[in-house]
């Protein structure tokens, strides 16, 4: 495997880890609330479901195995996704450093996510919709923790390199389904998540 190859899977394995982080987090909150519930007496269960805001604890606890099935399936997708790129070549033109190869991992699993939540909201019910709006945010979440290297070690030439290489591919290629076009869309995410114009 390449030097190039390696960095660019470091970079998409960052992201898996910060999914791996939602999950995690989850599985914390699930525990915590279930502290909260009392399941040993059934008039302490009725007590607790009649009062408003404990009623919300148990409609969260409710909720939570859904949200832990959807992050479960973004990283498995991710990381199948990841295991299909060590054995395809990956073709950028011209000049790319440790560190943009790097971040294009990044990228590129973040676009990964991003199709991933757009199809689920395709096939969605009005009863998924909050697991929808979960996934929307755990994608903006994603996005203000993801950290590019040539932002975060003030290598902002590189990261104009690297955003101008992406503009230029998509000037070849302007069709819907244009890798560099959602590239784009994602640096001009995480763009916005920096002091940087």
């Amino acid at each position: 495997m390449t030097k190039e190859k390696e960095l660019y899977l470091a970079g998409f394995q960052n992201i898996i880890d910060l999914i791996s982080l939602a999950s995690d987090e989850l599985s914390e909150e699930r525990r915590n609330l279930h502290q909260q519930i009392p399941v040993g007496n059934t008039s302490d269960l009725v007590d607790f479901l009649n009062d408003r805001d404990k009623r919300k604890v148990f409609d969260r606890y409710l909720e939570l195995p859904d949200y832990t099935e959807v992050i479960q399936r973004l990283y498995w997708r991710c990381k199948n996704i990841m295991n299909k790129i060590r054995y395809k070549q990956l073709l950028i033109d011209g000049f790319m450093d440790d560190l943009m190869w790097q971040d294009l991992g990044k990228i590129d699993a973040l676009v990964e996510i991003s199709e991933c939540i757009e199809v689920t909201k395709k096939h969605a019910t009005d009863k998924e919709e909050h697991v929808i709006i979960y996934l929307e945010n755990t994608f903006q979440k994603l996005l203000e923790q993801t950290e590019l290297s040539t932002i975060a070690l003030d290598n902002q030439d590189k990261f104009i390199c690297l955003y101008t290489k992406i503009v230029m591919a998509c000037s070849k290629d302007c069709s819907e389904y244009c890798l560099d076009l959602k590239r784009l869309e994602i640096l001009k995410c995480l763009k916005k998540h920096y002091l940087f114009d």
